[in-house]
């Protein structure tokens, strides 16, 4: 684009900026304006999920993050940028996004059972023996409030079925008993994990994950704990007679994990089948319940495993089983080019919609979840489309089709 019109100066028409032409620098953080006859790069990537979105208007979005020692360098930075991505999503429809990250626990001040549990788990978690992590369990204070009991009774039934089992074991010894205790007491922890709209977090992003972890436990662990409490809010869910909230739990997970772990959270899983399968006998059975879903987001790299790990969650359940999606994503592609018009109803409805799901992961050229850029689109540049303004005509440069204006 050169710095002079393109049109003859005995041109009856006027320009939209008499002033002087501005030089957009090399570096921007947003897309320039585009001169050209073509819709900026806010509105390829946005307009898809401007005029198809709509569907997200209907659920409640939790996302799940771990920041210490699960994700490299490279995934943490794509998980900040994608993070800040959905912020522009949110704005498109509207939409009220929370963060939960195990790492940081919320301060408890005016509910004084709340800290005592909170600091029973913390010091569980801080025993380095056996018989410690019995006795301050057996050392609990009783809880006289009934309906305290009835709320913590999930958590701590299972906590206790653990406590029970390594108790009589003479064979386990501390490393191990610990190791089994461990996952369930993070899991009854992350009823304390600090939430943040989704605005917050991106505005407070780099002051945030800049402070340690107060939950001091390896990242493996929490994320293992992370899917067994996605497990038991599905559980509660789909058993309750009152017609909870529709939600989507968005998880950011690393390319690989251990066997095992898989094994375990696999399990979780299962265990929602059965209420699962009460629901679909009771509805069409065609129909794909989306009561409580899961979207798990894996980012690896090209010479990575490419999420198998995670797709085997995505196929435990089928047709009004399926609960579960799985989109990977290539962290260093999405630094590069940014996200694409395809990554947007994939990352946000994919574990409610079939055809976002299935087929167009089957169909559709992978290209479609990066952009081209790699700047970060916003809603306010979508806005300033030429497409989206009346007045503007097609051409070389912009023109006002009003000689008033």
């Amino acid at each position: 684009m050169g710095c002079t019109s393109s049109r003859q100066s005995g041109s009856s028409q006027t320009d939209v900026d008499q002033g002087p032409f501005i030089h957009y620098p090399l570096t921007t953080f947003r897309p320039p304006r585009y001169a050209y006859n073509e819709h900026n790069e806010a509105c390829r990537v946005l307009r898809l999920w401007d005029d198809q979105g709509g569907k997200s208007r209907n659920f409640t979005f939790v996302v799940h993050v771990i920041n210490n020692n699960i994700l490299d360098s490279s995934q943490r930075l794509a998980q900040a940028k994608l993070l800040s991505h959905m912020q522009q999503l949110a704005s498109v429809h509207g939409l009220r996004i929370l963060v939960k990250c195990l790492d940081y626990l919320s301060e408890i001040e005016e509910d004084l059972d709340a800290a005592e549990e909170r600091q029973l788990y913390l010091d569980m978690l801080a025993a380095v023996s056996k018989s410690d992590i019995v006795r301050l369990w057996d050392g609990r204070p009783t809880v006289a409030d009934e309906q305290r009991v009835e709320e913590l009774k999930t958590a701590e039934n299972r906590v206790n079925a653990v406590i029970e089992k390594i108790r009589w074991n003479r064979d386990l010894g501390d490393v191990d008993a610990k190791n089994q205790v461990e996952p369930e007491i993070v899991a009854a922890l992350a009823r304390f994990a600090k939430t943040w709209d989704l605005d917050e977090l991106v505005e407070m992003h780099e002051k945030i994950t800049s402070e340690p972890p107060t939950l001091n436990v390896s990242g493996i662990l929490k994320l293992q704990a992370q899917f067994i409490l996605q497990a038991h809010v599905a559980q509660a869910s789909l058993a309750s007679d009152n017609g909870a909230t529709p939600t989507i739990s968005i998880s950011f997970v690393p390319d690989e994990i251990p066997n095992v772990t898989l094994i375990n959270i696999k399990r979780q899983c299962r265990a929602l089948f059965a209420p699962l399968a009460k629901r679909v006998k009771e509805s069409e059975k065609s129909l794909r319940q989306d009561l409580y879903t899961m979207q798990l987001i894996s980012l690896g790299t090209p010479h990575g495993n490419g999420g198998q790990q995670w797709k085997e969650l995505d196929d435990l359940g089928q047709a009004g089983m399926d609960i579960i999606g799985h989109l990977h994503l290539d962290a260093g592609q999405i630094l590069l080019r940014g996200p694409g018009p395809l990554l947007d109803q994939k990352m946000l409805l994919g574990s409610v919609s079939p055809t976002t799901n299935r087929a167009r992961a089957k169909q559709e050229s992978e290209a479609g979840l990066y952009g081209v850029g790699g700047s970060q689109v916003t809603r306010e540049d979508m806005d300033a489309c030429v497409c989206r303004k009346s007045g503007i005509a097609p051409g070389v440069e912009y023109v006002q089709l009003s000689q008033d204006g």
